[in-house]
């Protein structure tokens, strides 16, 4: 039944709103509100592929009703409570309607103003330099100075190969000439390490061609084109969106320059100074100032201005990167980057009258609402959970059967390629050297360097592993197997443990605990928050379900 199925899910109720503006039959009213044939059919239609009600004809649509219902039961209980007015909510709901306005300020003045339809884009796409793949060597060198001398002697005539043998620090491409395996382009050219304008620099270089040097992780570099093919599709989308991106922050530096000679924005050096001098007297501790000290204006701009108070709001959201020491042009630049563009926007919204744009309204009405149920369910269920430790352990007792770990075989393996080597390592290991260390010089089997040639593997992975699974399964614990051919190459290995299913000790499974113990909770008491207001507001709650059986042959067109 879908309204069972509101818990976790019951933001899709946020799809559709019974308003009776629509006009149409009624099928059911909740005190003063009407939700009519339309209203229940937009809500059916969308919710989610996954939510939709199992049932078929009038059960599926009373399944949609009853949902539909239980928000609005909802709502009248959260304002009953005065949710709506609690300075929290207010505040939330300021918020939301300020984000919402500056994005349809984004949307209207810069998105819509970028015109680069899909064909244009790909016309520029393979006249670009990204639309190659290229196939690089490089000689890598510790110092300019050597990254020079590796020029001059490619100047002279020598041969990259050549100098990448004999000179390059990187040894794993030395050997190879420097060739580096996969073929690099726009998708997949942050695998090298180089920063965007090196490799701007290296796509710009012909087949046969060697540019450099470039500095490069503490070193030098120099590279080659070897060759090069068409870049797959794929590509074409990362460079479309570094294509919209580029235009979008030059149409946003337009509109911003717009915006700073319309408001005349003008910085107040007397404030700036006094909260400087009080973040200097801080000396690194906590910045502790008064409401009235807050409210110290750092900047004007016509009809508005910004405080020490909203600069120390938007200090503690922002990443730790993008924080600044307290100086004058630092503080200054940050009011600038963070909260000069969003507060000139917001107020150009305003302005332009944004807010009475027929899409936003719609989205101010529902996203109120939500935010409502959202303040509703946070006191009734979010701060009645009890996840103390008393409680994951009871939790973790009861439900043992969710806390047990498979089976398990533990090994130590070198896989390698050919029997040969494997028999190798096996009269290696014979005469004494560590299978450990052997396998992370040598094992190929993926991860093995990491793990020293560590191998878990449990039944559900029998299909996985096969015949190493089968030979370890029936092989003495500690004593040394193989070689044993299986579908990778061929092993090598020892059993070092047989570890039958168990119980996981609480202190491991908490995590998982707190999880399942949450997802419960939240359920029940979800439901039975329902259930209550459903009792509760029974008596302002009228239904015509005979109205949707009309509704069912209206759409099967009997």
């Amino acid at each position: 039944m879908l309204r069972n199925l509101l818990f976790g899910v019951w933001t899709v109720l946020q799809l559709a709103c019974g308003t009776g503006e629509q006009g149409g039959e009624v099928v059911a009213k909740i005190d003063d509100l009407e939700i009519s044939a339309e209203d229940l059919l937009r809500f059916k239609a969308e919710t989610p592929a996954l939510l939709r009600s199992e049932k078929v004809g009038v059960e599926e649509l009373d399944d949609y009703l009853g949902s539909m219902i239980d928000m609005e039961v909802m709502l009248l209980e959260a304002r009953s409570r005065g949710l709506d007015q609690t300075p929290e909510q207010l505040e939330k709901w300021e918020g939301e309607r300020k984000r919402k306005l500056i994005a349809t300020f984004l949307q209207k003045r810069i998105q819509e103003k970028i015109n680069l339809p899909p064909e244009e884009l790909q016309r520029r796409f393979k006249e670009s330099k990204w639309s190659r793949m290229l196939k690089l060597a490089h000689i890598r060198v510790k110092t300019e100075e050597e990254a020079r001398q590796v020029m001059t002697g490619l100047a002279a005539g020598r041969a990259f190969e050549e100098l990448a043998r004999e000179r390059s620090v990187y040894r794993q491409t030395a050997e190879q000439g420097g060739l580096l395996e996969p073929y690099f382009g726009r998708g997949n050219i942050d695998e090298l390490g180089l920063q965007l304008e090196v490799a701007e620099q290296v796509f710009e270089l012909k087949i046969g061609e060697y540019g450099g040097p470039y500095p490069f992780m503490g070193g030098y570099e120099v590279f080659k084109v070897v060759d090069e093919r068409p870049a797959p599709a794929g590509y074409a989308i990362v460079f479309a969106q570094t294509t919209f991106l580029e235009a979008f922050n030059a149409q946003r530096q337009k509109v911003w320059a717009e915006l700073r000679d319309k408001f005349d924005v003008r910085s107040d050096q007397h404030g700036l100074k006094y909260f400087l001098d009080k973040a200097a007297a801080a000396k690194g501790d906590t910045l502790r100032l008064d409401e009235q000290e807050t409210e110290t204006i750092l900047c004007r701009f016509s009809g508005g201005q910004l405080t020490i108070g909203d600069f120390l709001g938007a200090y503690q959201r922002v990443a730790a990167p993008h924080r600044v020491d307290l100086d004058s042009s630092a503080v200054t630049k940050f009011i600038e980057d963070h909260l000069l563009p969003e507060a000139l926007m917001y107020r150009s919204a305003l302005e332009e009258g944004l807010e009475q744009d027929s899409t936003v309204a719609a989205w101010m009405k529902v996203r109120k609402k939500t935010l409502l149920i959202e303040a509703l369910r946070e006191r009734e269920v979010e701060m009645q959970l009890d996840l103390g430790e008393p409680a994951l352990r009871q939790y973790y007792q009861v439900h043992q059967e969710r806390f047990m770990l498979p089976a398990e075989m533990q090994l130590v393996e070198i896989l390698t390629k050919t029997e040969a080597e494997a028999e190798e390592m096996r009269q290696r290991i014979l005469r004494g050297e560590d299978i450990n260390l052997l396998a992370e010089g040598h094992s190929v089997r993926p991860g093995a360097a990491k793990t020293k040639g560590g191998v878990h593997m449990h039944p559900f992975e029998r299909q996985r592993y096969r015949e190493l699974y089968d030979t370890a399964d029936k092989a003495e614990i500690g004593k040394l197997q193989g070689p044993v051919q299986v579908a990778e190459g061929y092993s090598v290995f020892k059993v070092l443990a047989r570890l039958p299913a168990r119980l996981q000790p609480f202190e491991q499974a908490s995590t998982k605990v707190k999880y399942w113990l949450r997802q419960e909770e939240e359920k029940r008491l979800f439901e039975a928050l329902l259930a209550r207001l459903r009792e509760q507001y029974r008596p302002e709650i009228v239904l015509f379900k005979d109205r949707l059986s009309k509704m069912v042959n209206a759409e099967a067109g009997t």
